[in-house]
């Protein structure tokens, strides 16, 4: 079993390319961000990559990237308890699974984020135009220029409220993205409102059709300025895909209603399994 560093780059990438993910936390970019907070380990069983989780206790993380299937895998890991894993096509003796409702990853559609089209998007139209009214807004792609910037936009959020462990461990996952960010292959994009950064997406590939984020920080002072995010970053960086995967909410109230109200085209499924 290895500790996952930026030496395995290139191998999870690969091996990525070869078995497409479906869920959000499966990018190099995802796992290595969140590494100091929650240490991901791999290893190569029966000719399959399986992840590993240090929380509590060790966890088995995701599904088994290879050829061999879920149900075939489990009942060689000397563990008791596997996070964000698919339902196993089969059964699996001594072990029962259950439906994490808050894992589920939203799922939009490309060009419902581009053209907000019909009643549903009403409001987001609004907020959209609201904003490009009220404030002198300009688009830039993100670049390593861009990034203390970008820092400085994530430092004064932080400082104007008090976060809790979770908010505060997504707070520093988010700035070693950014620190790091010529090391990933994501892309991203700002919104510049009166010369000032106000909002940063960043995201990567997740597989052929669908694209990740990773990082969404807006001045939440500034009305309207996630509807236009999302429209503008839809626009001008999403053109190669059909689908943008903006991860789980979590189960916190606000970001489950934030989330929904972009109104996702499906949603992702994730399970826990449990050694009985």
């Amino acid at each position: 079993m290895k500790l996952l560093t930026f030496e395995d780059a290139q191998f999870i990438r690969s091996l990525f390319e070869q078995y497409p993910p479906l869920f959000s936390e499966f990018t190099f970019s995802n796992l290595m961000m969140w590494c100091d907070q929650r240490p991901t380990y791999f290893e190569e069983i029966k000719g399959a990559v399986q992840f590993f989780a240090q929380g509590p206790v060790l966890m088995a993380f995701g599904p088994p990237f290879g050829p061999v299937k879920q149900h075939e895998l489990l009942p060689n890991l000397s563990v008791n308890k596997a996070i964000r894993i698919s339902l196993p096509e089969k059964p699996v003796p001594g072990w029962t699974f259950n439906v994490e409702p808050d894992d589920a990853d939203y799922v939009y559609r490309i060009s419902d984020l581009i053209e907000y089209p019909g009643h549903k998007y009403h409001r987001k139209r609004q907020l959209m135009r609201g904003c490009l009214n009220r404030y002198d807004c300009q688009y830039e792609p993100l670049t390593m220029e861009l990034i203390p910037e970008c820092l400085n936009l994530q430092r004064k959020i932080i400082e104007n409220f008090s976060p809790d462990e979770g908010q505060m461990q997504e707070h520093l996952a988010a700035k070693f993205l950014m620190t790091h960010f010529a090391r990933f292959h994501s892309f991203g994009g700002v919104i510049r409102i009166n010369g000032e950064v106000e909002g940063v997406m960043i995201a990567s590939r997740l597989n052929k059709t669908t694209a990740v984020a990773h990082i969404e920080k807006i001045n939440p002072d500034i009305h309207g300025i996630s509807a236009l995010l999302h429209n503008w970053f839809a626009q001008e960086t999403l053109g190669d895909y059909l689908f943008f995967n903006v991860e789980q909410d979590l189960g916190v109230p606000g970001i489950r209603g934030s989330k929904q109200r972009f109104n996702p085209d499906h949603m992702v499924v994730k399970y826990t399994g449990s050694k009985v």
